[in-house]
């Protein structure tokens, strides 16, 4: 996987973030567990998916949708907005 950061890494949290308004979000979740993350559009979940334990993802989302983990989840998911990927 190629990815193109265009940010620095950020840990989720409970507290929404659009990451810099990325529509292509590259993931990884620390965790030794699966992690459950949180699409929102406003106050509207548009969907929740869950992040593989030690497993990179990227997704795309709109600019102004925001990620989110439950508390227990804080810093255990990190995200950073990415350009273009193969």
């Amino acid at each position: 996987m190629t990815i193109q950061p265009l940010s620095s890494a950020a840990a989720l949290s409970d507290t929404a973030s659009n990451i810099s308004g990325a529509i292509l979000v590259y993931l990884y979740n620390t965790n030794a567990s699966a992690v459950v993350v949180t699409v929102k559009s406003g106050s509207t979940t548009v969907g929740t998916f869950y992040s593989a334990p030690q497993q990179p993802l990227i997704i795309k989302k709109a600019s102004a949708d925001t990620l989110e983990v439950a508390t227990g989840d804080a810093d255990k998911v990190y995200a950073t907005k990415s350009g273009f990927t193969n």
